[in-house]
């Protein structure tokens, strides 16, 4: 009788997909509102770092801390301009999602997460999953994730992109587990 409504799944069918997802805050500006960042996709998120690509676009880097979960990144469509703040605040918002599929050699690759694909994969694996929307993709991503063939992880803790010092990225990310 204690606990709060919105834990109990009675009166709130959705009360867990209201938690696991990226919320930015302004650390400049302590009168501003957080924003959830649903194009980031919904997880445990353990971190989310971010680098600028060469064509400097913002890059956000994602681990999802439980056993046998994935490594993320989000790549923004728009791109960061150091002259205008306000133009910068909202890049986080339309983007590309990706999960990473790791090889035993050390390779790998960035497996895209799109409704197209996720359906296709969950079909070709004979699943009865299926994505209804860009919403339900985002808020069930770690599935997505998993029919894409993205490598399970021992509890990803930490995902750093190597920089320079303008915080563009260098090539090489670094991933950091719990357990091994």
């Amino acid at each position: 009788d204690r606990t709060p409504r919105q834990f109990d799944i009675a009166e709130n069918l959705h009360g867990p997909s209201l938690y696991g997802w990226i919320v930015e805050i302004d650390p400049y500006d302590p009168t501003s509102t957080p924003k959830k960042r649903t194009a980031l996709g919904r997880k445990k998120n353990e971190c989310a770092t971010t680098a600028l690509a060469e064509d400097r676009r913002v890059v956000v880097y994602m681990g999802d801390d439980q056993r046998n979960e994935h490594i993320y990144k989000f790549v923004s469509r728009g791109r960061f301009d150091p002259a205008n703040r306000a133009a910068n605040m909202d890049l986080l918002d339309d983007g590309q999602l990706y999960c990473a599929q790791c090889n035993e050699d050390g390779s790998g690759r960035w497996i895209a997460i799109t409704l197209a694909a996720a359906n296709a994969a969950a079909a070709a694996l004979d699943s009865p999953i299926r994505f209804h929307d860009e919403g339900d993709l985002l808020m069930r991503v770690r599935d997505a994730a998993r029919f894409l063939g993205a490598t399970p992880m021992d509890r990803p803790e930490d995902v750093e992109a190597v920089c320079d010092a303008n915080w563009r990225g260098l090539g090489s990310v670094l991933i950091a587990c719990t357990n091994n």
